[in-house]
């Protein structure tokens, strides 16, 4: 599957074999995604550690939530706030129809992803000083319960 999607030669293929292929990939990147969510519930925390981490999460999270992942690197998150942004002849040749597939679905992803971090209940067991702080704000703090436990989860992560 690799060398396939890695190469060029999907290109000399027929369009049926590229079919055979597609769906192969399709059905196998499903079921990882199966695995690994089975993995996540049942492992024990360091078996987890060794799997889901910065080093092996950071690729995968990049190139499922970056609009442009290519023009992405590392050495980028230490540039000013008021470095040079890419111009616009620095972005992959992408059609305008597949660039609005592509960030329509950036955008469910990354609001299921946030709905699921945010959650009220997660947030409260995560950072339940921060939440509470938040909480007892009242008024002045009027933002919906998951930005703020996001906002809470993000404050406790900044202390860790």
């Amino acid at each position: 599957m690799r060398k396939y999607v890695m190469g060029e030669e999907k290109r000399k293929h027929s369009k049926a074999v590229q079919n055979v292929y597609n769906y192969r990939i399709r059905r196998q990147a499903i079921r990882a995604l199966s695995d690994l969510a089975l993995l996540a519930e049942k492992l024990p925390e360091t078996r987890l550690d060794e799997i889901f981490n910065e080093k092996t999460l950071t690729p995968l999270v990049r190139n499922l939530f970056c609009l442009f992942p290519d023009q992405f690197k590392p050495e980028d998150t230490d540039k000013p706030k008021d470095a040079k942004k890419p111009k616009e002849a620095e972005k992959p040749a992408i059609s305008k129809e597949e660039l609005e597939k592509r960030r329509k679905r950036i955008l469910t992803l990354s609001y299921i992803t946030l709905e699921e971090i945010g959650n009220e209940f997660n947030a409260r067991n995560l950072a339940p000083d921060i939440m509470q702080a938040l909480t007892e704000a009242g008024p002045q703090e009027t933002l919906p319960t998951n930005i703020k436990g996001l906002k809470a989860i993000y404050i406790k992560t900044l202390h860790q």
